[in-house]
């Protein structure tokens, strides 16, 4: 049976998998009547120049793509060879690479492998965590003993938030990624035909680095995520084993914190681990995985703060975390946009001029 989490990623993917197989096809074949004729208009008029020795030190390249164009309109449009070849093919390599990596998770609830096992077992975690420390009774009160029952609350709060923000950033990175991977798949029924071009074959290679960067950070994302399990598993079932508000000034708590944040950082990293891979510049979707669960764990804050009263500081606080997240991803598409024009420059591109 599918977890609650679990099931609405299926839901996002099976969306994903809908427009491939029946929009995404109806789409290229709109353009049938008007591509069938360009190509055959550019095989003959590129083929009688090259008859007539008019296409001097370019025949071969000219050769290359009277031979490649018709072979990658036939494969992109005429045929479903793209969705069997490409398609299919990359995405089944992506999950099977992630369900090896991560392998059977084992802690007694689930039997479940990959992708659909990792989800299963952390929404466990997640449930029975929520559970424990929202049934906590602290020490002290609002009118007696303040100082013991805020700082008890604080810990318990900070717990959640950091354990929320690191779950949280984990589902960004798998939804973004597969999301990235499948708009690379629709582009990839443009950019495919410019393989058949010397001067444009540069943006087919790209375009080949950018699914494999994106198929990289699922990957990365599950390897992180699954060996990170293990650590908060083992901390926060030693915190769950204490009874009472003590656990929450214990060495187990503080594991338990540290593992947290340890996941939440490692995850943002897995674009940067995918882009080392490939050998292209990472894009910006760990800082908006950042963004996304620092402003999760806020929400997270806001929910159990407000259960144990102070529901103003916990929102003031909510802010400040969308407010970090929203900066970091600003700073992100800084260094992407800075990287953009440095390239440009290094192709003998002046970026001044295009603006």
């Amino acid at each position: 049976m599918n977890t609650f989490v679990y099931s609405l990623f299926l839901s996002f993917y099976d969306k994903l998998n809908e427009y491939i197989y029946t929009l995404f096809p109806m789409l290229l074949k709109s353009f049938g009547t008007f591509g069938r004729a360009f190509v055959l208009f550019y095989v003959t008029l590129t083929g009688i120049m090259i008859m007539k020795g008019k296409g001097g030190e370019r025949t071969k390249e000219l050769l290359i793509s009277v031979i490649l164009l018709p072979l990658l309109w036939g494969l992109v449009v005429e045929t479903d060879l793209y969705i069997k070849w490409v398609i299919d093919p990359i995405d089944s390599l992506v999950f099977d690479l992630s369900s090896f990596f991560i392998g059977v998770i084992q802690d007694g609830n689930s039997s479940a492998t990959g992708l659909e096992g990792l989800f299963s077992n952390l929404d466990s975690l997640s449930h029975n965590i929520f559970d424990y420390l929202g049934g906590l009774k602290l020490p002290g009160g609002i009118m007696d003993g303040f100082w013991p029952f805020l700082k008890s609350a604080f810990l318990v709060i900070l717990l959640i938030a950091i354990y929320s923000a690191a779950y949280v950033a984990f589902i960004v990175q798998i939804v973004l990624g597969f999301f990235s991977l499948y708009v690379m798949f629709a582009l990839g029924g443009i950019c495919i035909f410019f393989a058949a071009f010397k001067e444009t074959r540069f943006i087919f290679y790209n375009w080949i680095k950018a699914i494999a960067r994106h198929s990289m950070t699922i990957i990365f994302a599950s390897i992180i995520m699954s060996v990170c399990y293990f650590g908060l598993y083992a901390c926060l079932n030693d915190l769950m084993k204490l009874e009472g508000s003590a656990g929450l000034f214990s060495p187990e708590y503080l594991a338990a914190v540290c593992w947290s944040i340890l996941t939440f950082c490692t995850l943002r990293l897995s674009s940067e681990y995918a882009g080392d891979i490939v050998g292209v510049m990472p894009g910006s979707t760990a800082s908006i995985a950042g963004a996304v669960g620092k402003a999760a764990g806020a929400g997270a804050a806001v929910f159990g703060l407000s259960k144990f009263n102070g529901g103003n500081a916990a929102i003031a606080g909510a802010g400040k975390g969308v407010m970090w997240g929203v900066n970091q991803a600003q700073k992100a598409g800084g260094a992407m946009v800075s990287g953009d024009m440095n390239y440009s420059r290094m192709m003998g591109i002046n970026p001044e001029n295009n603006k």
